[in-house]
């Protein structure tokens, strides 16, 4: 019995441990075969659904904000990449148009590597748009040619996504614009048809999507290696005939062809519209575009495309009333041509400043069946440049009023330049009402409202704009901090700009935002005021905030014009401390020499130019000189003037009217006025120098002072024969020089001269003196005032302009009084 009982343990542990290696080996099969599958099959990712949430939020949020997450914090990006935010922004929300309007505003250092970051993005955005053909056309007219791999990389992503029909697109779009597919591309291509297929639908979809799989895959194996290559091969030859300008050669190749269907059909028009642009055939071109339209064929992409090639390569000659002529003709026959055709002429008139031209287009455009957009009318902005055309702005703005789509940054930046260059601000508020999120705009606008409003003198709305952007918590940036304190600088309210200023610098946070641009700012509405602005340079120096030479060259010139020149070393010392060191230039020579100038003393001046010529580190120019030569008119040093004249002609510095005319005063003063005819004579025939209306009015006025009344009529009659036009300081040099000289009757009759036609006439004061002399009340004076102001009358614009000067002044006045009001009570 014992012996039966140890013989059943033996048989039962042996069944028992049997049984675990069976099970043990099934688990270690399974984990192989998993393993296997894993490595083999492409596109299969291990991880939670709230893992790939996550990843795809965060995502978006780099998309959107240009930061990209790590971990719980964010890491600021680069330069670049922020510029690339709203690029992105607009690619994220659908707007293709709008996205390739702001990559063509980058500059040309940010474009090449912006659109190797974004070409993809775009491809993938035009081949999900309903209209593969406009979509295509703006491409090729923003950006050009594509590169194959961008064409790659978008072909991979929808692949990644899944998306046969993506793909499908893409390889039209990739025809469209006649990007080379590599045999990477070409692949991808079909295994988004053929390997994927039962992973996008479910079984009865898969058997239904094998056919088109199978028919792509063949695609690949037969149609570009049979089919195609006959038609690839004459496409190349084209491509050559069109380099070479073959047109006859590109005639031939094309009609030896059969008719083909599809892309390649597509490529081998454009080619030959494109062959018949560079032979300058254009009439030729259209007449391929005419026969495909004849037989019907001009619903699909590829025709919208080539007539979009024709019109983009006759403008590219400059001719725009052809290309006009040929879209007129186009829309007549009913032939479709893309949105960006009519705004590529459109800008060129724009830029032409062509106005008949420009309105002439958009009636053509709305003919056509394109009603303006937002783009349309940011390049109608274009032709508003002064008060003149504010016609033209309520035109472009009732176009905006009918636009069916919000506002865009762009288009806001357009009207907020158009409506400070015509003074109608008010637009501003009211595109901005429009908005339907408010007034939630990026820092750059808020910045370009604010500058506005600070030039149209409306301070109260500058503030407005800056609070706003505060409680919409809108951070600003330095540049919107340097447009406030400059708003505030230019109505004379330096000041509370100061106070702004120091309220920045006590936030931590925003300290930073104050650089060395808003103290130079300071320094120019405090420079009449040497001790503030001393007050405002050792704050900065106390902050470390560091000074270029052009900041130090901003101080210097405003203790120059405050005759404060005793304050001038310390900031030479400055300089010379500054780390990095910031060394004087030929501006701070020429600064110091005119403040010594200005200050009456020619011999400070005269001593650190010969310094400077010593040291020869930085020749004078013909700007310093003429700082120079004004110093000795000033104190009537006539030698060391001409000295100075002799140095300029040795060390080949050519003098220009500037130095003409202070010539001409100092000689006049110093009763050489024939030394001074003579300078003139010698300098403007050695140097080839035209007298413009200045020099001529210090000859006249030298003439008067030395009690010479006819040779200054000789030099006015000599001025109207040059063909200039006597100004009101011309004409008020005249009538005083014959008012000092007893004249009073020849006084009066420049007077009645000086209004005829469109002259500029003469100043209030200087017509006072002549009613005066000819008697207050007295049947002459009467008769005189009656004439100024009928010819006053013939010049509105004139009288206009003053009017509104005066008003602007007084409501300036007035403004910044609400202003300090309102600010005091704001706080």
């Amino acid at each position: 019995i014992m012996a039966m009982l140890s013989m059943l343990d033996t048989q039962t542990v042996a069944s028992f441990v049997g049984e675990v290696l069976a099970v043990v080996w099934l688990e270690v099969m399974i984990l192989s075969c998993a393993a296997m599958v894993f490595i083999a099959v492409p596109g299969v990712r291990i991880g939670s659904k709230y893992q790939r949430e996550l990843k795809a939020k965060r995502t978006q949020e780099f998309d959107r904000s240009g930061t990209a997450p790590i971990g719980s914090a964010k890491r600021k990006v680069p330069e670049a990449d922020l510029a690339l935010s709203p690029i992105l922004t607009a690619l994220h929300n659908g707007s293709l148009e709008e996205a390739l309007v702001l990559l063509e505003q980058l500059p040309g250092d940010k474009l090449h590597v912006a659109l190797e970051r974004t070409a993809p993005r775009f491809l993938l955005l035009a081949a999900s748009s309903a209209d593969l053909g406009n979509a295509a056309a703006l491409i090729s007219d923003f950006i050009g040619s594509i590169d194959p791999r961008m064409l790659e990389l978008a072909v991979l992503e929808a692949q990644k996504r899944k998306n046969s029909w993506l793909c499908a697109q893409l390889d039209q779009l990739a025809g469209l614009l006649s990007i080379k597919k590599s045999q990477l591309t070409m692949s991808t291509r079909a295994k988004s048809y053929s390997g994927n297929v039962e992973e996008h639908a479910n079984l009865a979809g898969a058997a239904a999507l094998h056919p088109l799989a199978k028919q792509a895959s063949s695609h690949v194996k037969t149609d570009d290696a049979d089919v195609t290559k006959e038609s690839s091969a004459a496409l190349k030859k084209m491509q050559a005939s069109c380099q070479a300008k073959d047109l006859q050669g590109a005639i031939a190749i094309f009609e030896s062809l059969p008719h083909v269907n599809g892309r390649i059909g597509a490529q081998l028009l454009n080619s030959m519209v494109q062959v018949c642009i560079e032979c300058g055939e254009w009439q030729m071109a259209k007449s391929y575009l005419l026969k495909v339209h004849a037989e019907g064929n001009n619903s699909s992409a590829s025709f919208v495309a080539s007539t979009t090639a024709l019109v983009k390569g006759l403008h590219a000659l400059g001719d725009n009333n052809a290309v006009e002529q040929l879209l007129q003709e186009f829309a007549e026959q009913g032939i479709q041509v893309s949105r960006p055709s009519y705004h590529t002429l459109l800008n060129s008139y724009a830029v032409a400043s062509d106005r008949a031209a420009v309105w002439r287009l958009v009636s053509n455009m709305r003919r056509a069946g394109f009603a303006p957009d937002s783009v349309t009318c940011s390049i109608l902005l274009k032709v508003v440049t002064s008060q003149v055309h504010t016609a033209d702005l309520l035109k472009i703005m009732k176009l905006v009023g009918a636009m069916e789509t919000e506002v865009d940054d762009v288009l806001l930046c357009s009207i907020t330049e158009a409506s400070l260059c015509t003074g109608q601000v008010d637009f501003i508020q009211e595109i901005t009402a429009r908005r339907t999120n408010g007034m939630t705009l990026k820092t750059p606008l808020y910045g370009s409202l604010i500058k506005t409003y600070g030039q149209a003198g409306m301070v109260e709305s500058a503030w407005g704009i800056w609070c706003q952007m505060k409680t919409k918590n809108v951070q600003p940036t330095a540049i919107t901090v340097g447009c406030m304190v400059e708003a505030l600088v230019f109505n004379k309210e330096t000041d509370w700009a100061w106070k702004l200023v120091q309220e920045i610098l006590e936030d931590e946070s925003q300290r930073h935002l104050v650089n060395s641009v808003t103290y130079s700012t300071l320094f120019k509405g405090f420079c009449t005021q040497p001790e503030k602005i001393m007050a405002v340079y050792k704050d900065m120096a106390a902050r470390q905030i560091k000074c270029c030479t052009i900041t130090y060259n901003t101080i210097l010139n405003h203790f120059a014009q405050c005759r404060s020149m005793s304050r001038v070393p310390q900031i030479l010392e400055d300089m010379k401390a500054s780390i990095p060191r910031a060394d004087p230039d030929i501006v701070t020579y020429s600064t110091i020499i005119r403040g010594f100038c200005l200050s009456g003393n020619l011999d400070r001046a005269l001593g650190l130019l010969a310094e400077m010529q010593a040291v020869g580190k930085f020749l004078p120019d013909e700007k310093l000189y003429n700082i120079m030569l004004d110093g000795c008119a000033r104190e009537q040093r006539l030698a060391d003037a001409l000295r100075l004249v002799d140095d300029m002609k040795k060390t080949g510095v050519a003098p220009n009217n500037c130095t003409l005319s202070t010539l001409v005063k100092l000689l006049g003063r110093c009763r050489m006025l024939s030394k001074a005819f003579a300078i003139v004579d010698e300098l403007t025939s050695e140097f080839g120098i035209r007298p413009n209306i200045q020099v001529y009015t210090c000859m006249i006025q030298g003439c008067f002072h030395n009690r010479q009344p006819a040779k200054a009529l000789s030099v006015f009659e000599q001025l109207l024969a040059d063909g200039l036009r006597p100004d009101e300081k011309a004409n008020v040099a005249m009538v005083r020089g014959h008012l000092q000289n007893g004249l009073i009757e020849k006084a009066a009759q420049f007077v009645r001269c000086a209004y005829q036609d469109e002259a500029a006439g003469v100043d209030s004061q200087c017509l006072g003196e002549v009613l005066t002399k000819l008697g207050v009340g007295s049947e002459a004076a009467v008769a005189l005032q009656k004439e100024v102001e009928a010819g006053r009358k013939r010049q509105p614009q004139g009288a206009s302009a003053m009017t509104r000067f005066s008003r602007k002044e007084n409501n300036g006045v007035s403004r910044r009084m609400d202003t300090r009001r309102t600010f005091v009570k704001e706080r």
